[in-house]
Order: C-alpha cells, then sequence, then structure tokens
C-alpha cells in the first residue's frame, strides 16, 4: 500500500452539533423555572439564620462565628467600600452637606422645639 494515501485525509463528514435545539431548549426552560423560583422565593430583606450577622462582619471586618467566612467577609468590605455612595435601598446620597445631623444634635440638646 502507498504510503501518502495512509496519511490523506478521508473525505471530511459533515457532523451534527454538539448541542442540538432541543438541548437548548431544555436548558434555557430550566433556567427561566429556576431563576423564577428563585425570585418568588427571595427574602425581600435580611432573613434570620446568619444574614444579619454576616452582614455586620462583613462591614466591620469580624468574624461572625466559626469557620468565619474570611474571604467571604473581606469581598463584603470591599464591595461596601467601593460603593459606599450607595445608602438604604440603593438611594443615592444626596450632594452637598445635609442638615439633619445638625439638625439632630439641636434638638437632642434641647435647643429646637420637638414638632
Amino acid at each position: 500500500m502507498d504510503d501518502n494515501k495512509l496519511l490523506e485525509d478521508p473525505a471530511p463528514s459533515k457532523r451534527a452539533p454538539f448541542f442540538r435545539k432541543a438541548d437548548w431548549t431544555a436548558f434555557w426552560t430550566a433556567t427561566v423555572i429556576s431563576f423564577v423560583v428563585y425570585l418568588l422565593t427571595l427574602s425581600p430583606s435580611v432573613s434570620l439564620e446568619d444574614s444579619g450577622e454576616l452582614a455586620v462582619a462583613g462591614d466591620h471586618l469580624g468574624v461572625p462565628h466559626p469557620p468565619g467566612y474570611p474571604t467571604w467577609t473581606m469581598l463584603v468590605w470591599c464591595f461596601a467600600r467601593l460603593f459606599s455612595w450607595v445608602t438604604f435601598r440603593g438611594h443615592p446620597t444626596p450632594p452637598g452637606p445635609s442638615p439633619s445631623p445638625p439638625v439632630s444634635a439641636a434638638r437632642s440638646r434641647r435647643a429646637l422645639p420637638l414638632c
């Protein structure tokens, strides 16, 4: 047999795609259903378990409890510093000085009558 014929590539065959349309349909169906279930059961605020404890530990670089979740705590601390301009529920801090602290201080000293 000729050595050149052994090295020759056979006629290219058309291969089917690895993922068929049914695979993609199943993937997107499962993804959308999972996301909808997640959104419907999402806690609207800090829940009972460890959420509050972990949030405070991340804000103050503390150790919530063993094992302490050090990577998560450092990431939360960095994220909180990076987005420190965002306040409660995503409302940005108004530009300029806020009159609220002096008014609160004056009211606590009874310099201003309580409304």
